[in-house]
């Protein structure tokens, strides 16, 4: 059995409106006609009873690219796996016994607001029968299938978030104080068509928290949210106020608490005068702070995630990420020391501790960057 994830899909649509049953057209950037598919099986809850259409970036292109100009026009097959949680994935069996794939987060989804049907139990289960018979596991995870992405693939998909949220709040200050302001940043963000008929805002909030409890009790009726015991002390550790932490994040946080004890004990802990170095002593205790913020995004999830395997290279992009206020907090450090050397004495005696967090986190870098290669060959 092949295993192909085609990137060279740029849109689609798929109709999920009758149980069981999943049809649907593809475009691929090298083909005239679109591809059909159908598909003998369900989708995960988020999907069920729904109609949906998705774009990706017609110039992307990773490692595992594959030409689509080799895919039947016509998918006939069984369905494994389709969910927007977290991220898009549309995953099936041709009757070559090909296993096709679309996934990643940049693919853009629009999904119908009202489902025409649930999942039951009993379609689950039948959904378990029809993996077991092509020798798939139940639930069968894609990253199981499919090659994880890689640093430079999650350093995109993030930095595409983070254009898209300063885009949003761009918009919440464009249209602050106007009576149609969600809708309008709607239509601007792309996630809603400007030929929609308004809707109720009231009553779509409403609808949004009642979807929002029920998938979190959802998580939390299949979620462990245990640390596994055995990674205690190398994942994760339990942090004096009881959090879960990772242990170079808590040893960035034991380094914020002292440096502003140090100030305390200088009398400059509240930063409230006029003095410029002050300032930039409270500016370099924030750009570490910052890098505790950065690091517990990075590493925190690993005491829970069974499958690193699959994040490894988000690990990495967000790690790299995060030298960014190391870098900052050095150099203004080394600023300080220049123009107010009594300052900079005072900071430098914390540089060594600063070193050393750097070099755990290029050891993290790599030994997870040897965890997917260990993985994808």
């Amino acid at each position: 059995m092949s295993n192909r994830e085609n990137p060279k899909i740029v849109q689609g649509w798929l109709d999920i409106s009758l149980p069981g049953q999943v049809e649907g057209e593809l475009w691929a950037r090298d083909r005239a006609q679109p591809i059909r598919l159908h598909l003998t099986g369900y989708p995960a809850s988020d999907l069920a009873g729904r109609m949906l259409t998705f774009t990706r970036p017609a110039d992307e292109e990773t490692v595992r690219s594959r030409d689509a100009s080799s895919w039947a026009p016509v998918q006939r097959g069984v369905l494994i796996r389709l969910t927007c949680d977290p991220v898009f994935c549309l995953e099936w069996i041709n009757e070559a016994e090909e296993q096709l794939c679309i996934q990643g987060p940049s693919v853009k989804v629009q999904v119908s607001d009202e489902p025409l049907w649930t999942l039951s139990p009993e379609q689950v289960q039948e959904q378990e029968r029809l993996l077991k018979e092509h020798c798939l596991a139940p639930n069968d995870d894609a990253s199981d299938d499919f090659l994880p992405m890689d640093e430079f693939e999650w350093e995109r998909s993030l930095k595409e978030s983070d254009e898209m949220g300063q885009r949003y709040a761009e918009l919440l200050t464009k249209y602050e104080g106007h009576p149609d302001a969600d809708r309008l940043i709607a239509v601007e963000m792309g996630w809603e068509d400007p030929a929609d008929e308004p809707v109720d805002d009231e009553a779509d909030h409403a609808a949004a928290d009642a979807a929002a409890v029920q998938w979190d009790d959802e998580a939390d009726a299949v979620w462990d949210w245990e640390p596994d015991p055995a990674r205690e002390g190398i994942d994760w550790i339990r942090a004096p106020d009881g959090d879960i932490r990772h242990p170079l994040t808590q040893r960035v946080f034991d380094l914020v608490f002292d440096m502003r004890k140090r100030a305390d004990a200088l009398g400059i802990a509240d930063d409230v005068t006029n003095d410029p170095s002050v300032h930039a002593f409270h500016d370099i205790i924030f750009q570490i702070q910052l890098l505790a913020v950065k690091l517990a995004g990075a590493l925190n999830g690993i005491a829970y995630d069974r499958d690193v395997v699959f994040m490894a290279g988000m690990i990495v992009a967000q790690l790299k990420r995060a030298l960014s206020p190391f870098n900052d907090a050095v150099h203004r450090m080394d600023e300080l020391t220049g123009r107010a050397p009594a300052w900079g004495r005072e900071l430098q005696a914390f540089r060594p501790r600063l070193f050393l967090i750097r070099e755990e986190m290029l050891r993290l870098m790599n030994h997870y960057r040897g965890v997917l290669r260990d993985a994808i060959g």
